[in-house]
């Protein structure tokens, strides 16, 4: 017989013995089972106060049956605890019961043991019972003893609730962490944890490791951390001030036992901190009004929140668009894994330490997460820090936390954050020669630098803003350099020509491969793209954009210094009928995915929002693995953050490429740039031109045709015959549709950046059907068109930063 709440009454009218058993006073209450009781599958126990309840639940997606908790008002939303979460009763008559000898246990169908608790008690079996509380905890209790035998507070799954605990007890092999789920449809231990590490200035981590590894510690992979505890908050956490209302706890039991305890300050509000299957710790609430869970809080909310983002000496800023950075005093080690977006390795020292000498000192660093493990605590004054780190050969940095005291770091410095409000201040050990460094020669070049361009009059372009010199957004050259790189910018090195200029590949003295763009003198174009393209692309940093390594401004010479990309740009591949074989379907969809995310980013995700008015396949690069990477920004614009359409009397771009609002009427918009990836990402399915394209049947235009053949269902004969039998036909279909909606003839029909990579990454969005062109004639009709708009400036197939010649 089992024994729920109070609406299984009419279950047990069923039986009038039983429900005269039922009415005695203090024989069974609705939140407790006793020996011999137990509830089955579709019954539930609730708290004496109506707040937690305990039952049997499926979770996700999945069949499967596991007994949980979870707050009564939310159901089983949010579990906060599982019994039985590596074995699942396979259906869907299980029980729970307490059997003859004391213990809970859960049972299937079959009646086989599925879980049981394993405790004993020294008076006899029928003293235990076992109770769920207010405060979520089910225990086993021995009433005799008035004592617990088994907590699920003691074994917590992956959800922290207030006045549950996290830490334990070193000496007794006691740890209180939160376990991932494997998935949403597995509460099975997944491989994330969120633990305590006492040894390291009492912090809490996310690590990853095996069970094994968890218990010993070692080989445990960390991927966030809270930063140190100053005895009222995690320092790392700038969300959490050091009056945070709803109070972190940290309290030791004199046996070795230290804690961590979270609780609210408004009991009524329902609060909890899950850690989920990715890895990442989710703090949400429960909305009443709307019935649902409303996150407010993620640990690891953007890339620099990852466990040592930047490696070590490295520092991690999520407002710049190009997150890492070194240290003063140090620079990257491995630069070409930096240029690609790898800062894993970090950075090393560039000049050294000479201990003892005294020509060393601090350099302060402001709003700083603080560096992972600090060697050692020094209960100490701010000052008496300093001194005792600068007499430390060892000591690489230190910091005076109040509540906390000094902390002192003797290895790598990692984990580095820079907070645009909140942190703390890191005194980092350096050369006296990098603390009071001459800056005359960095006010000279920024001053020569300012004035090559003061003549050119753009209102958009605010050039003072580019950063320059050391610590800074960009590198200045001087030009004997640049010509020795380029051997005297001889003809054996020049690699392409646009209406820029000439460009060669060139080799600096580290090593590092280069393609310069030099200004034509005679260029009839050039210097305002010159301008425009340095103070956006030293702004912009992206793995799909091509990366500005310097610049060089000497009397008349005025030259940009770029990565160089070994396999130059796409259409050489694309139209080539040799080369073409070389892009396969794998590799033809990377390059789609990876422009749409770099468009995107100029969009949406940089700190500029950038339209690039000039996409297509010569002005995507590929690198030595055929990763796409989006150049030539001269013709860029800025958009504010509120603007959705500009209009300019100077239309610059490419025929063929540029939508119907920008070569006829001068508006453009993101919008545009979604027009041209449209004609790109058709361009590569089919390996055509559209430009030189005409079928000769009905002279259709390119687009036409790729339309006709989509409506008529014949969408397969647009895909290149070189990879048609070899590619995924689902997928490039799908990517013939969406490259049509992108190349809709009106901009309000097209999709935005993020839609469009959106429906590349998944497979179960429908798609909308493309309107049919309004010019599906061949370019002719569609050039003839532009007489009746604003004057056209088309620079044809020229690049200005054309790597080989058009």
């Amino acid at each position: 017989m089992g024994f729920g709440n109070i609406s299984r009454v009419r279950t047990l009218l069923s039986s009038l013995p039983y429900f005269f058993l039922f009415l005695l006073p203090n024989c069974i209450a609705i939140d407790t089972i006793s020996t011999g009781q137990s509830i089955t599958d579709g019954e539930t126990l609730v708290s004496s106060g109506n707040i937690f309840e305990l039952g049997f639940f499926s979770p996700g997606n999945s069949t499967n049956r596991y007994v949980g908790i979870w707050y009564k008002k939310t159901s089983y939303t949010q579990v906060v605890g599982v019994l039985n979460a590596m074995k699942p009763i396979l259906d869907s008559h299980g029980s729970l019961s307490i059997n003859n000898e004391g213990n809970l246990v859960i049972l299937d169908g079959k009646q086989n043991v599925i879980w049981y608790t394993n405790a004993s008690s020294m008076w006899s079996n029928t003293s235990t019972v076992a109770i769920l509380d207010d405060m979520g905890n089910f225990a086993l209790r021995d009433n005799h003893l008035n004592v617990s035998l088994w907590d699920s507070f003691d074994h917590p799954s992956n959800t922290l609730i207030p006045n549950m605990k996290l830490g334990g007890n070193d000496k007794l092999g006691i740890s209180l962490r939160l376990t991932s789920w494997v998935s949403e449809n597995n509460p099975a231990p997944g491989k994330f944890f969120l633990r305590r590490n006492r040894q390291e200035a009492q912090q809490v981590y996310i690590v990853s490791g095996s069970a094994a590894t968890i218990v010993n510690g070692s080989n445990l992979v960390k991927h966030w951390n809270s930063g140190q505890w100053n005895g009222r908050s995690f320092i790392g956490i700038p969300e959490m001030p050091q009056d945070y209302i709803n109070g972190i706890t940290f309290s030791s039991d004199g046996n070795g036992g230290e804690y961590y305890t979270y609780s609210l300050s408004d009991t009524s509000n329902i609060s909890l901190a899950v850690l989920l299957s990715s890895g990442n710790i989710e703090t949400k609430n429960w909305d009443e009004q709307k019935k649902e869970w409303v996150v407010f809080w993620l640990a690891i909310n953007s890339q620099c929140d990852a466990y040592g983002a930047c490696g070590p000496f490295g520092v991690c800023n999520k407002m710049e668009s190009f997150i890492c950075s070194c240290m003063r005093g140090f620079q990257p080690k491995f630069p070409e894994k930096w240029r690609n977006g790898n800062w894993s390795d970090g950075c090393e020292r560039s000049t050294p330490l000479q201990c003892g000498s005294g020509s060393e000192g601090f350099l302060k660093l402001e709003g700083i997460k603080l560096p992972d493990v600090s060697e050692y605590l020094l209960r100490t004054d701010e000052n008496e820090c300093k001194v005792r780190c600068l007499n430390n050969c060892s000591c690489l940095a230190y910091s005076f936390v109040s509540g906390a005291g000094c902390l002192v770091w003797t290895t790598e410095l990692i984990d580095v954050q820079q907070y645009s409000s909140g942190g703390q201040d890191l005194y980092l050990r350096l050369p006296s020669s990098l603390l009071g460094a001459n800056t005359s020669d960095l006010v000279k070049a920024r001053e020569s630098f300012s004035s090559s361009v003061q003549d050119v009059e753009d209102p958009e372009i605010q050039f003072s803003h580019v950063k320059l010199g050391e610590d800074q957004e960009l590198q200045l050259f001087d030009f004997d350099s640049v010509k020795m790189a380029t051997n005297n910018f001889s003809f054996c090195n020049k690699i392409g020509e646009g209406g820029f200029g000439i460009v060669y590949k060139g080799d600096l003295s580290s090593g590092q491969a280069i393609a310069v763009k030099r200004l034509s003198r005679t260029s009839g174009q050039g210097i305002t793209e010159f301008k425009n393209e340095i103070m956006l692309i030293s702004k912009l940093q992206h793995r799909n954009l091509v990366k500005l390594v310097g610049v060089c401004i000497e009397g008349e010479e005025k030259l940009l210094l770029y990565e160089y990309l070994s396999n130059k740009s796409l259409d050489k591949f694309l139209f080539d009928p040799t080369q073409r074989a070389e892009l396969d379907w794998t590799t033809r969809f990377k390059i789609i995915e990876g422009v749409a995310c770099g468009l995107l980013y100029l969009h949406r995700d940089s700190r500029l929002r950038v339209i690039h008015r000039d996409l297509k396949t010569s002005n995507i690069l590929l690198d030595e693995q055929m990763n796409p990477k989006i150049s030539d920004f001269g013709m860029a614009r800025i958009f504010g953050v509120k603007q959705d359409l500009a209009n300019t009397n100077r239309v610059v771009g490419t025929y063929g490429y540029m939508a119907p609002e920008y070569g006829l009427e001068g508006i453009f918009s993101e919008k545009s740039d979604v027009f041209s990836f449209g004609i790109c990402l058709l361009e590569i399915v089919s390996g055509a031109k559209n430009s030189s394209f005409c079928h000769d049947e009905e002279h259709l235009s390119f687009l036409g045709y790729a339309w006709k053949l989509w409506n008529t269902g014949k969408g397969m004969q647009l895909i290149d015959q070189t990879i048609v039998d070899s590619c995924d036909p689902l997928e490039a279909m799908r990517c013939i549709h969406i490259g049509l909606l992108c190349a809709q003839d009106y901009a309000v029909d097209r999709p935005t950046m993020s839609k469009v990579v959106y429906m590349l990454s998944t497979e179960t969005t429908d798609l909308t059907p493309p309107k049919m062109p309004l010019y599906i004639r061949d370019n002719k009709d569609y050039i003839n068109l532009s007489s009746h708009g604003s004057d056209v400036n088309s620079i044809n197939e020229c690049s200005i930063t054309a790597i080989e010649s058009r």
